[in-house]
């Protein structure tokens, strides 16, 4: 299955999860000017074929993870959450910003599962948390 890393849909911009967590799109990640406004230092691409943000001097930079795998009923991000939560955990805690993009349910399903973790809430309240 082809992937498609550019929004489909008008692009409203990023949305803000928790303040230090935010999803957004392919697009909003590839403007520099987005990406300042909400001052953005670390990425998370849930793909294994969208290009990396202009802003990321390599994929090896520290302040970028690309979890390698694409939008199909038989992807597995769960081996993935330990290295996205450590991540995550890391930005927060030197008071970062971390936008997380690619794929209309992977990246959602990366902040439910970080929000289960960090708050301690349940799939539904961890979900709720991410709709509003």
């Amino acid at each position: 299955m082809s992937e498609q890393c550019l929004s489909i849909m008008p692009n409203a911009g990023p949305s803000q999860i928790l303040p230090f967590l935010f999803l957004g799109s392919q697009e909003d990640v590839m403007s520099t000017k987005t990406m300042l406004d909400y001052q953005i230092t670390h990425i998370i691409n849930v793909s294994s074929t969208c290009p990396k943000a202009p802003s990321i001097a390599d994929e090896n930079d520290e302040h970028f993870l690309r979890i390698p795998i694409n939008d199909s009923l038989n992807a597995q991000l769960i081996p993935y959450f330990d290295q996205a939560y450590n991540f995550i955990e890391k930005a927060r805690l030197s008071n970062g910003h971390v936008f997380i993009h690619s794929g209309i349910s992977r990246s959602p399903a990366l902040a439910v599962a970080y929000i289960m973790k960090y708050m301690g809430l349940s799939a539904d309240d961890a979900y709720r948390q991410v709709l509003t």
